[in-house]
This record gives structure tokens, sequence and C-alpha cells, in this order.
């Protein structure tokens, strides 16, 4: 009996590790070159593209100190509360590609943590300006619609009022004549009414 016999049948543990071998074709499909694999720093480039150009807001932050629970705590109120996106990429890739396209004011800012909040739906410039409150957090400044706003900045379209708000009044506006019109035709319909009674009574009383 052979070695690998014996060692087979007294150690099940080593029967079930090589007959659990892929086959000579499944591993030739595994390692074949049709395989694709996308290098790391090609997908950082993309990454990077698609949030910057891709993105209605882009916001900027540091970050001090913010352990993992504490990382996904906010990335979980950002998205289900404010649907904002957060993520944290190399400094070196990110500014490389602002290099590349020419984007300047914003590679400066990729000095030390930082983190990219950013959203494809809208400008959501007082969500982000509510982090300020954060005590691990430091805006740095925000890129939207091809421009770099800086952190001072911020605070002023911060306060202005959001496309619902902006919505909401416009329609205010529009229905405001519409509905003084109706209170003037309602009030000058109560009016004659009233007068014409008054001469249905005077009428009466002469006869």
């Amino acid at each position: 009996m052979s070695f690998l016999s014996l060692t087979l049948r007294a150690f099940p543990l080593a029967r079930h590790c090589i007959g659990s071998f892929p086959s000579p074709t499944a591993t030739k499909r595994l390692f074949s070159s049709e395989r694709k694999f996308v290098p790391k720093k090609e997908y950082l480039k993309n990454k990077v593209q698609d949030i910057l150009l891709q993105s209605s807001f882009v916001g900027l932050v540091a970050h001090k100190g913010l352990n993992a629970a504490e990382t996904n705590d906010l990335r979980f109120e950002l998205r289900e509360k404010h649907g904002l996106k957060v993520t944290m990429l190399p400094n070196k890739v990110v500014k490389r590609h602002l290099e590349e396209k020419g984007i300047d004011g914003l590679g400066d800012k990729f000095e030390h943590h930082v983190a990219i909040i950013y959203s494809k739906e809208g400008y959501q410039f007082k969500e982000f300006h509510n982090l300020k409150d954060h005590p691990k957090l430091d805006l740095l400044g925000a890129y939207v619609d091809h421009t770099v706003l800086e952190k001072g900045k911020l605070k002023q379209y911060a306060n202005l009022p959001s496309i619902d708000e902006l919505r909401s009044q416009v329609v205010m506006l529009l229905q405001t004549p519409q509905m003084q019109l109706t209170q003037t035709l309602s009030s000058n319909q109560s009016r004659l009414a009233y007068v014409l009674g008054q001469i249905g009574a005077g009428t009466n009383e002469n006869a």
C-alpha cells in the first residue's frame, strides 16, 4: 500500500482537501488570459473622474481621528437623511487627475486625511455646511458646476433657499394674483347682491 493511500485512510481531512482541488480545466480557465482585471490605478482614476464630472455637488472635509464606527455612522447619516455619499481616495491620485484636467484651486486641499462628500441629485450646500459642527470634521471647500468654492463662500450658498423652496415661492407668486382676483370678484358679487336686495326691498315698500 502506498504512502498516499495510508495518508488518505488515516487522515480524512487530507482526502477532503485533495478531492477539492480544481480540475486542470478549471485551473486553466481561472488563470486564462481571457479574464480582464481593471488595474487599481485605472479604477481609482475612473472613480475620481466620475465623482468630479458626474456629480452636481462635491464637498471636501478634513477628518481628524475618525474611527471605523464613526465613519460608518457618518456615511449612513449623510446617505439616508440627505442623499450624500462619502468616499476617501488617495491624495496623489486625485491631485494627478486634477492636474490632467486643468482644475486649479482644488489640489492643494488634498494634503492630509480628506473625505469627499458628493451628490448627483442636487446642490446640498445647507446639509454640507451643517457638518461644521462635527467635532472631527473641518470644511475645506466645494466643487460645483466646474467652479471651486472656498470655505468662506459655503455659508453664503448654504443660506440660499433650496430648489424645492424656490419652486414653492414661484408657485405662490403665480397663485397670488388669481387668489386676489377671486377674492375681489367674490366681494363684488356680495356687494351687488346686497344692493339688489336693498333695491328690491325699497320697491316692495313703495308698492
